[in-house]
């Protein structure tokens, strides 16, 4: 097993170019807040529950798109690369002006049969289809899962994430009508409007919000979760924020601290 000195080590040789530009987290700090935080736990322990080596903690149900993640079954099929919007957060390059082919695992699926092939092939129960923002290809998105569908029914699960900025009736009910289980949205990428969400809890079975935990924003999400309930959404995930060459200096202009154990992104 490796030592912390030599994970600490391994982050500062592979990100030497920016190293000392970064603000990491002391040992001392670190110690205080893994008190803060087992306080927190200590106080939930009665009311939330521990997944996948204990490193997730959740209340109510999982969706079955993060139980098949956890046990790693699913793929993240990025359907295209560009987006709608230029989120400070986001980890890919928001520079890019050509659509890239849809990419699983790093490999290229151009048509949706020989990702079909793939996903029979190592008996993946799950697809999430990511971006860029996945409804900007919006008739591939379909065609994909629609092809799945055809070729194992029910026997995988299927989702899709979005910051909903082209999400409309007619989509949803494409999506439906094709087999569409779930979709996702980040609103933190739309300033928390809840609207787009609110439309496709009449159309999708399942709805769920994720979105990154942006420290600026904490009130603001705390206040959308009353009326996530009252909309019927189904979940809420928290997402941690990942550094990346594309996205760091957003982090350093809004001083955030940077942590080892999570490496950093090329």
């Amino acid at each position: 097993m490796r030592t912390k000195e030599q994970n600490i080590g391994d982050v500062e040789r592979n990100i030497d170019w920016v190293y000392r530009d970064l603000k990491w987290l002391t040992e001392e700090e670190a110690k205080r807040k893994n008190q803060e935080r087992d306080k927190i736990l200590k106080s939930m322990s009665n009311k939330v529950n521990h997944a996948f080596k204990q490193n997730k903690i959740y209340c109510g149900d999982l969706s079955p798109g993060c139980l098949t993640c956890g046990q790693g079954t699913w793929s993240c099929m990025f359907i295209n690369g560009l987006c709608t919007t230029n989120c400070f957060f986001c980890p890919q390059d928001r520079k890019r002006k050509k659509e890239r082919l849809p990419t699983a695992d790093g490999i290229i699926f151009d048509e949706p049969n020989s990702y079909v092939d793939y996903l029979e092939k190592f008996g993946f129960r799950g697809v999430g289809f990511s971006g860029g923002e996945s409804m900007l290809v919006f008739e591939k998105l379909a065609l994909y899962i629609t092809r799945i569908r055809q070729k194992f029914g029910k026997k995988i699960y299927l989702w899709i994430y979005t910051n909903g900025d082209l999400v409309n009736v007619d989509k949803l009910k494409r999506l439906k009508r094709v087999g569409l289980d779930e979709i996702r949205f980040n609103i933190g990428a739309r300033k928390y409007d809840l609207q787009p969400v609110e439309l496709a809890t009449k159309f999708i079975n399942v709805v769920t919000v994720e979105t990154p935990a942006i420290p600026e924003d904490y009130e603001v999400l705390k206040k959308c979760i009353f009326k996530m309930q009252e909309i019927g959404v189904n979940h809420l995930n928290i997402q941690q924020l990942c550094s990346t060459r594309h996205n760091y200096r957003n982090f350093i202009s809004r001083n955030y601290t940077f942590l080892h154990f999570l490496g950093f992104y090329s």
